[in-house]
């Protein structure tokens, strides 16, 4: 049995892409889908901020090696890549 704070992945995933094409923001909508995401799974927040951030780290690094799904390569992975690096960045700023 893993840690439930493993899963805020699927959150990062479901909601970044979604914020960037809506031009919304950011760092604010990630920030609040992780806090209510630890309420909700009553879980400590810092935790899941901490794997939050290594999903979008974890996520970087693939893109960079393997490209994505939706961009296997050229500048549509690369902006993914740099998405991915955004959000790790972003949680790294929590510390």
């Amino acid at each position: 049995m893993g840690d439930p704070a493993y899963d805020a992945g699927a959150l990062l995933t479901s909601c970044a892409v979604p914020l960037v094409e809506s031009g919304g923001d950011l760092a604010g909508g990630l920030r609040r889908a992780v806090e209510v995401f630890a309420e909700a799974a009553e879980l400590d927040p810092e935790r899941v901020r901490r794997w939050s951030q290594l999903h979008a780290v974890r996520a970087a690094f693939w893109g960079r090696r393997h490209g994505f799904t939706v961009a296997r390569s050229g500048p549509e992975r690369d902006q993914v890549v740099q998405l991915a690096e955004h959000v790790a960045e972003l949680f790294t700023a929590e510390a």
